[in-house]
């Protein structure tokens, strides 16, 4: 049992979620601007891919933010990688080394994109 003041591996995963998939959106968005833009002679393929990959991290984020309104987490931006999360009355300061959060944005991206090609 976790004491009173401790988040939850739960918890954690939520709040990291909440922090990092509006960053896969805007990386998966921009990538399909730069194909859009550039001498690929097949580009549907790739924009297809991606729109089905940004349909899905919708899903993804919308589920992530009612189950953090659902445990009344709050969560305080200072930066990209720089967060409070006050859960359960108690104030966390969350700060994400960015090649961690690099890590795990590249492996949400390769998760969603397998998801619907396997």
């Amino acid at each position: 049992m976790a004491k009173f003041n401790e988040i939850t591996k739960e918890e954690k995963d939520l709040i990291y979620s909440y922090i990092l998939l509006p960053i896969v959106r805007r990386l998966l968005e921009r990538d399909m601007k730069d194909i859009e833009v550039s001498g690929i002679k097949f580009k549907e393929p790739y924009i297809r891919l991606i729109e089905d990959a940004l349909k899905c991290l919708s899903v993804n984020l919308r589920d992530v933010k009612s189950e953090i309104w659902k445990r009344q987490i709050k969560m305080i931006r200072h930066g990209d990688l720089d967060y409070e999360a006050v859960v359960r009355g108690w104030t966390h300061h969350v700060v994400l080394h960015p090649n961690l959060a690099k890590e795990w944005v590249e492996n949400k991206i390769s998760e969603l994109l397998n998801k619907q090609h396997p």
